[in-house]
């Protein structure tokens, strides 16, 4: 059922690893205090060591930023490390997720003429040895193609970007890195035992981030010709769904079509487009998907203790507070109000 891993030691430590997480008070705690506090208020909470790497040549939102990232990478891959067998090819679907972060941030920083200098004090840090094939490919790349080519190259695979065409975007790109993500995520994810409840969870991320999409189509007026091609493969949305998402013209028609596909959870989504509709800004239906995967995984975890679960639903959890505090930093860098600040953040 399991297939061979070290299951139990692998799970457990990572239930130890999630006690250590900042819960919702403390983060609030955080907000409430003046910028030049926060640094050590963050290090203090277990990003000390990542922090202090960068202290000699960064300082304020930047330095904080990089310790994140570098926590962040160092977290995911230690926990890796300790994963074996089936266990370790499962959870390194969650470990690939990070590197193809780091593939768009690459594209972008080409695309957009960012010198590696400026790239290497927020994305991609230097001092972090995972970064340097990353920010070699910057160096090296002087366009969109050149950079693709050379990501075609690393472990993310050759075949990411071969239907490209010579007139693709960056937009194009990225997506083309998501779909492959998805696809090789679903092929490694079994289709029987406790490990195959992620599927499951796959399949809802995926169609959370199709209607997002189409949400983000409507906002921008793209035809319905290309809204077509925003769709990722696995979603389970059927193709009725699809079908009236490519077609819709307000949120109703967005609502309308999700109830198509009977195993889409609409709960609590007609109020999130009602909130979105009065501020403009799609965080209420952001926070309301994240929530509902989050609820899911962690049910998942108490339903299969010694499975994959724990571990991914902690890999899920430290990716968010990561998130939260780069977006607490910024807004706290950019003088905003904490009422602003909160409302951005997934608590």
């Amino acid at each position: 059922m399991f297939g061979r891993g070290n299951w139990a030691n692998a799970a457990a430590r990572a239930r130890s690893r999630r006690g250590r997480l900042l819960d919702r008070t403390r983060i609030r705690q955080l907000i409430k205090q003046k910028p030049d506090a926060i640094a050590a208020s963050i290090g203090d909470a277990g990003y000390r060591q990542d922090i202090d790497l960068y202290a000699h040549r960064l300082a304020g939102a930047e330095l904080v930023e990089a310790g994140l990232s570098h926590n962040l990478d160092r977290e995911v891959h230690q926990v890796l490390k300790f994963c074996q067998g089936e266990l370790s090819d499962i959870v390194g679907v969650w470990a690939t997720k990070i590197d193809h972060n780091k593939a768009k941030a690459v594209l972008r920083a080409v695309d957009r003429g960012i010198e590696t200098d400026r790239l290497s004090n927020s994305a991609l840090p230097k001092e972090n040895p995972e970064n340097a094939e990353w920010i070699a490919i910057v160096d090296s790349s002087s366009t969109l193609e050149e950079a693709a080519a050379s990501v075609s190259k690393t472990g993310l695979g050759r075949r990411i970007f071969r239907d490209m065409s010579p007139e693709a975007t960056l937009a194009d790109y990225e997506d083309a890195l998501d779909r492959s993500y998805y696809q090789s995520a679903l092929s490694v994810i079994p289709n029987r035992g406790p490990n195959a409840s992620l599927r499951r969870y796959l399949k809802m991320e995926i169609a959370h981030r199709d209607v997002l999409n189409i949400m983000r189509a409507m906002r921008q007026e793209i035809s319905s010709e290309k809204r077509a091609a925003i769709f990722l493969p696995g979603s389970g949305l059927s193709r009725a769904t699809e079908a009236a998402l490519i077609q819709a013209n307000n949120l109703d028609d967005v609502l309308q079509a999700v109830r198509r596909t009977l195993s889409f959870d609409d709960s609590g989504l007609e109020e999130a487009l009602q909130l979105y509709s009065e501020s403009k800004t799609m965080d209420p239906v952001v926070d309301l998907f994240h929530h509902k995967r989050s609820e899911l995984l962690l049910r998942f975890s108490h339903l299969h203790p010694i499975s994959a679960m724990p571990i991914v639903y902690y890999i899920e959890r430290k990716l968010l507070e990561v998130e939260n505090l780069r977006l607490l930093v910024r807004g706290k860098a950019a003088g905003l109000p904490e009422p602003v600040i909160e409302a951005h953040l997934t608590l």
